[in-house]
């Protein structure tokens, strides 16, 4: 399930940076993914609810690929490959492409990236094995998000 998440987290972030912003290197595009797709599940939540539509792990699912279809049709690269197998014009060769060469990348960046691939990793094993915290299991949270995957909406039979 949680790579189903992740899935999802991915799919809605690219899509939607797709639509909304033209980054600068491939490092700010993956930064922008992971973001817009955080941000994007609540509002998606909300949207669902608010359109009496079941919160499930499907749902989320054809919501993200929705938004990545329309986010991979309206990208500029995308849209002129398409019109130009349209319009049967040849494409530019691969040689004359700018940015076709290996890139190389320095020892303190993939050192960085190792160290956060570790922490999630580490986070993701520390989430499945250890209990709710005191704090956490006070305030709801697991509980909120527990009668949130029974029921499939926001407003919930315990809380209202």
């Amino acid at each position: 399930m949680v790579v189903v998440g992740l899935l999802v987290l991915l799919l809605l972030g690219d899509g939607l940076r797709r639509l909304l912003l033209t980054p600068r290197g491939r490092a700010d595009a993956v930064g922008m993914t992971l973001l817009l797709g955080l941000a994007a599940v609540p509002w998606v939540c909300i949207l669902f609810d608010l359109a009496a539509i079941p919160i499930t792990a499907l749902s989320l699912v054809a919501a993200a690929i929705v938004v990545a279809l329309l986010g991979f049709l309206t990208d500029p690269p995308v849209r002129r490959k398409l019109l130009a197998r349209l319009a049967r014009q040849p494409e530019e060769p691969r040689e004359h492409r700018r940015g076709s060469g290996v890139r190389r990348y320095s020892p303190a960046a993939v050192v960085f990236a190792a160290l956060i691939a570790t922490l999630v990793v580490f986070s993701f094993v520390h989430v499945a094995r250890s209990p709710p915290r005191t704090y956490d299991a006070l305030v709801g949270y697991d509980l909120v998000g527990k009668i949130l995957a029974a029921e499939g909406k926001l407003r919930s039979s315990v809380f209202t």
